[in-house]
């Protein structure tokens, strides 16, 4: 499996819009094009606050915000 990542910064929820799966659709597209590969390709979306609900929402199969990275403890 490949993980193509898209990373957004926003100062609240990202919402996904219709350009905006178009785009990630034309960069799966591409990548594949030109790699050849056969694994699965999954979007993964990098956020500071994650994805709102609704819009493109379902193309993306995962999501990491910024707690994720940065998360202390």
């Amino acid at each position: 499996m490949i993980n193509l990542c898209e990373m957004k910064h926003t100062l609240h929820p990202y919402k996904l819009s219709k350009k905006d799966d178009e785009e990630l659709q034309q960069k799966k597209a591409a990548l594949l094009g030109e790699t050849g590969v056969r694994h699965a390709i999954h979007i993964t979306m990098v956020t500071t606050y994650g994805l709102a609900d609704g819009g493109y929402r379902a193309s993306v199969q995962s999501e990491v915000m910024l707690d994720d990275l940065f998360m202390q403890g």
